[in-house]
């Protein structure tokens, strides 16, 4: 067998973090303000709450994305949206989960502590729409 110098073997291991939890921020970034990536629109995140279901929000679109910031900003692109939740539920599986843009929003509930949700704040600084 001879030894021939332009081929070579390599071996690596790559770690990988599953996606699923890689991109979940909360509750570290609960409290905080986020500014949509086109700087028009300001949000406040909150871990470990919901607005979802009857009396508390409408839903008005759902869309696949990869992260909290993502989610906040399909929020801000879309009309009438003042507030989006996000996180992983039962069943989901690789990078992406369901980001559910809401309007209307009158009371919420308790949520996982890992569930994240954005609230549309007014120029003053209060939330839009929340009674």
């Amino acid at each position: 067998m001879t030894n021939n110098p332009s081929t070579a073997t390599v071996t690596a291991t790559i770690s990988v973090t599953p996606a699923s939890t890689a991109t979940i921020q909360c509750p570290q970034v609960n409290g905080t303000l986020y500014t949509d990536s086109w700087g028009g629109k300001r949000f406040r995140r909150v871990c470990g709450i919901d607005y979802s279901g009857e009396g508390e929000a409408v839903d008005i679109g759902n869309v696949k994305v990869g992260s909290l910031d993502a989610y906040i900003d399909a929020c801000a692109s879309t009309a009438d949206c003042t507030g989006a939740g996000w996180g992983i539920i039962d069943g989901d599986t690789g990078p992406l989960h369901t980001c559910w843009m809401k309007t209307n929003l009158t009371k919420h509930h308790e949520a996982r502590p890992d569930w994240g949700f954005a609230v549309l704040l007014a120029n003053n600084g209060t939330t839009v729409g929340e009674n």
